[in-house]
């Protein structure tokens, strides 16, 4: 199996974090509630959510490849198998969000 490259892999952390921005946007306006803890506190007001959720999201994978353009050998091997288990949780995540969305709107039939 061929790792991504950090730049693909943070690029694609970025990419889907925006999804799941846009997802639970919408399923909070349906009524669901926000199931991370850190970013529960900022449903209450939609631009401090987008701002926590996209800037810490966002930000990290932006940080992530500024550094990881320096990183040679073991250290790289170790970055690019760390992003493949969190864009792996992360397909989970907006795949289990998309169920529940689907799932509402089945229900609501």
């Amino acid at each position: 199996m061929r790792l991504p490259d950090p730049v693909t892999g943070l690029t694609l952390l970025g990419i889907l974090n925006s999804v799941d921005w846009a997802l639970t946007m919408y399923a909070l306006k349906l009524g669901a509630y926000e199931q991370n803890p850190i970013l529960e506190p900022f449903t209450e007001n939609p631009l401090k959510f987008t701002a926590a959720k996209l800037g810490l999201g966002n930000g990290a994978a932006t940080v992530g490849l500024l550094i990881s353009q320096e990183l040679k050998g073991d250290v790289k091997t170790l970055t690019q198998l760390m992003i493949t288990a969190v864009l792996t949780v992360y397909v989970f995540v907006i795949v289990s969000n998309l169920m529940q969305l689907i799932s509402y709107f089945m229900l609501e039939k």
